[in-house]
């Protein structure tokens, strides 16, 4: 299934055969697909220290799981459903529960095989809980969600990332092409911040494995799969560049997008320089050497390479392994993209504490308040420092824009948060009196309202969320809590069941 107006990969392939078979073959058209058969890195087995918890691979009848134990007996297993990234560098796996993607705790590295996955080094590791849903935004393409929800989708997921993500609707170009026009957006007639726009997309907020990536989010009333080729980044997302403690925006790495912004080849190009300048998205060089260099040479012909033909020689006459730096994390290296004269041996560094920059546009204070939640919701350490800052600007943005149904609700966990309880019920229910299509709000509502003791209401916040998404296991154990504590025992457990109908792995 896919959305409406879209055409895949293989639909685009009746007519461009030979660019959809080169295609096939770079990262993009790898990065998200179904684990069928046999994992190629079958036999691995990580041992966390941090946690306590040992993670193997386990083949069962044809299918592939994570195994968690602790002191040799079983604590948990998952599934091993998809995999995310194209190996060049890592894959990371995702189980899928009832919709939902939850991203698991072993990743495997090209580099240094099997490891923990990032943001999974922590003592208070999220294990096998951690919401993979934001891995789909890039890496799929444009799977379809549950009506209702924000992080369950219908499966199974599209794979791979087709044409439409980068070249518009295919269904606007297959009726337009009927009638003897194309119909797509011709991305060589766009504007440069307009073609860097499709490749920010994906490429801006990018997680590096060093624990700091870019915040983004969708404006008010949009989706992450509302972008269009032609259309300015910013009218679709917000975005901040996270800066640590001494101020730096290059706290840990600079992602692909800022890099390239950020280097010199980029001013002096007159801000003419882009992805496409040195990247083919259709293809993957087969000599990356002798490719990235004759790319270099289109602008530093005129300006030769001080070093002698032997010195460049004895390194492979490589450019691009010159001026461009080796960013190391614990298990692989990527390239830093500010394309430096001499570039130094980069290492990850801790990160800590970071305070979010907005990156281009205007975003409101709620729109900062929203990032904050973000970054409170991945980092347990500075939780409380973030929801604090979240609170002050969300509570400055509603002053100014009360209409903002995503604000209150982000208010009102953050209150939940700061066991704010009854700000915490009056700004939710705020949220859902100018949108009442989300399922997860009217469960959220009623686990702040079970947490105060108002259970009667809890039940019939719980209830409403069910109409909505009758799935919502989540919804369905706030209900049944809230029906074991008003002592209706049969009803609780007919609650519990319906949960475990739907999420059969909820220990």
């Amino acid at each position: 299934p896919s959305p409406p107006g879209y055409a895949g990969t293989d639909a685009c392939a009746a007519c461009h055969e030979e660019i959809a078979a080169s295609y096939a073959r770079t990262g993009m058209a790898r990065s998200f697909r179904r684990v069928i058969g046999p994992v190629e890195e079958r036999q691995g087995e990580v041992s966390h220290q941090a946690s306590g918890f040992v993670y193997q691979v386990d083949g069962r009848d044809g299918a592939f799981y994570q195994v968690e134990r602790r002191s040799g007996a079983e604590t948990g297993r998952r599934r091993m459903d998809y995999a995310v990234g194209s190996g060049r560098h890592a894959r990371t796996y995702l189980g899928e529960r009832n919709g939902r993607l939850f991203e698991l705790p072993m990743t495997w590295y090209r580099e240094t095989g099997w490891g923990m996955t990032p943001g999974f080094g922590r003592p208070d590791q999220p294990r096998f809980g951690r919401p993979g849903s934001e891995c789909a935004d890039c890496h799929s393409d444009a799977p379809r969600r549950a009506p209702g929800t924000e992080d369950r989708f219908e499966v199974p997921l599209p794979e791979g990332i087709g044409c439409a993500r980068c070249h518009g609707p295919g269904a606007q170009h297959a009726e337009a092409a009927s009638r003897g026009r194309n119909g797509m957006v011709d991305l060589g007639s766009l504007s440069l911040d307009l073609q860097g726009a499709v490749c920010e997309a994906c490429h801006l907020p990018m997680h590096l494995g060093t624990g700091r990536t870019v915040v983004r989010l969708p404006r008010e009333g949009r989706g992450p799969f509302d972008f269009r080729p032609g259309v300015p980044a910013e009218e679709v997302w917000v975005s901040f560049i996270p800066a640590d403690a001494s101020g730096m925006t290059d706290a840990g790495a600079l992602t692909p997008a800022e890099g390239i912004t950020a280097s010199r080849c980029f001013r002096e190009s007159g801000r003419r320089m882009r992805c496409q300048t040195c990247h083919d998205p259709h293809a993957e060089p087969e000599r990356p050497v002798a490719h990235f260099r004759e790319k270099c040479l289109t602008c530093h012909a005129n300006r030769p390479c001080l070093l002698s033909q032997t010195e460049r020689d004895r390194t492979g006459d490589d450019c691009a392994g010159c001026h461009t730096a080796r960013l190391r994390t614990p298990h692989f290296s990527f390239t830093d993209h500010r394309i430096l004269r001499r570039p130094p041996e980069v290492g990850s560094r801790p990160i800590g504490r970071l305070t979010l920059i907005p990156y281009r546009g205007s975003p409101s204070s709620s729109d900062l308040g929203r990032a904050y939640m973000a970054l409170a919701a991945d980092d347990p350490g500075e939780r409380d420092f973030y929801v604090g800052q979240a609170v002050h600007y969300l509570e400055e943005g509603l002053k100014d824009r009360p209409a903002s149904p995503s604000a209150w609700h982000a208010l009102g966990m953050a209150y939940f948060y700061q066991k704010n309880p009854q700000w915490a019920i009056e700004a939710l229910r705020k949220a859902i009196a100018q949108d009442s299509t989300r399922a997860v709000w009217y469960g959220d509502l009623g686990r702040v309202l079970l947490d105060a003791g108002r259970l009667r209401e809890a039940e019939a916040a719980c209830r409403t969320a069910l109409r909505v998404d009758p799935r919502d296991a989540s919804a369905q154990v706030t209900l049944g809590n809230a029906l074991l504590d008003m002592d209706r025992l049969e009803e609780a457990e007919a609650a519990y069941q319906a949960a475990l109908t739907y999420d059969p792995e909820d220990w």
